[in-house]
């Protein structure tokens, strides 16, 4: 069956915000034949009418907490459908109930929140006055940096050539499953890493630095990397998802605390976000990469779904 014949299943208010969504003309249905199936297969889910209810949404936390969207790396008709599904059940929320599922709370909000998702502004707020009544929500780049701010995503990097202006500079063509296409990113590597390592390579992107302009050539992230604790001289290498992982896949910080946290949209320079939380970041014995709070010394691994992210042979390396 298409994915018009389950859009047509499902309930009205959940159908019309469907419809809404995609009458301008976006693809919503997929990018691809796997995102397609993906697609359709949580939009039957939705339309048989029980998948989201108050005994199961924990469940659904559980489902939503390494994931930024349900069915693929983009906002796809399905995540619609799930918005308009979870509507009603967070409206009803208590303080405490909405804090008991923060990984289904943060995904809504989330979608919510994206540029052409529906909302209506008005109704969200009067609905959520009884939660802020009770406990005030701060904004997101409130408060002391915690590394939950940082944006990581899985890149694989489809191009790379040396800059023709700065003899220690890659250009990389980095895709990270967004659909504006891959993104420029411009790395000091050549002196440490062969450019045939570079190439098809799989790593861990910073997406929310502001853009900078590196020898004429504006760099849109930057790649997440291992120096050896002896220096670079003696080491660096590109920190490494799990294995299966996509482009554009969600690298979180293990902890209840950062794990359901959506980060910021871009880091502002001037608060030094990622200068503050960087010295925390290091290789276990295990290789695995982590954050370690400086106050408390809790262990953080950085992960995704799949599994936890780590340099290929470095231990008690630095990250940058």
């Amino acid at each position: 069956m298409s994915l018009q014949s389950f859009v047509a299943k499902l309930r009205p208010p959940v159908h019309d915000l469907v419809s809404s969504a995609t009458r301008d003309g976006q693809e919503l249905g997929g990018q691809n034949e796997t995102d397609q199936k993906e697609v359709i297969g949580w939009i039957e889910k939705t339309s048989q009418g029980n998948f989201v209810n108050e005994s199961n949404l924990k469940d659904i936390d559980s489902l939503l907490t390494p994931k930024t969207y349900i069915a693929a790396n983009y906002v796809t008709a399905a995540d619609v459908a799930l918005y308009g599904e979870l509507h009603p059940f967070i409206a009803k929320l208590s303080a405490s109930e909405y804090y008991a599922v923060p990984s289904l709370t943060r995904y809504f909000d989330h979608i919510q929140s994206l540029e052409k998702a529906p909302k209506k502004r008005e109704e969200r707020k009067k609905q959520r006055s009884g939660i802020q009544g009770h406990v005030k929500t701060p904004a997101a780049d409130e408060g002391e940096p915690v590394p939950s701010m940082i944006d990581l995503r899985v890149g694989h990097i489809i191009d790379v050539i040396k800059h023709p202006d700065a003899d220690g500079l890659y250009i990389e063509q980095i895709d990270l499953g967004e659909e504006t296409g891959p993104r420029t990113v411009v790395s000091g590597l050549v002196h440490y890493i062969p450019i045939e390592q570079m190439r098809d390579k799989w790593l861990v992107a910073v997406c929310n630095l502001k853009p900078a302009n590196m020898r004429g050539v504006k760099s849109f992230a930057m790649v997440l990397a291992a120096t050896s604790k002896d220096g670079k001289e003696s080491g660096i290498e590109l920190i490494q998802p799990p294995a299966n992982s996509k482009p554009g896949d969600r690298v979180y910080f293990e902890g209840q605390e950062y794990e359901n946290a959506v980060p910021l949209p871009q880091l502002n320079p001037k608060k030094k976000i990622f200068e503050t939380v960087q010295p925390g970041f290091t290789t276990l014995d295990s290789k695995e990469a982590a954050w370690i709070n400086p106050v408390t010394k809790s262990v953080h691994k950085i992960r995704t779904e799949k599994g936890v992210c780590a340099a290929p042979t470095l231990v008690g390396a630095s990250l940058s």
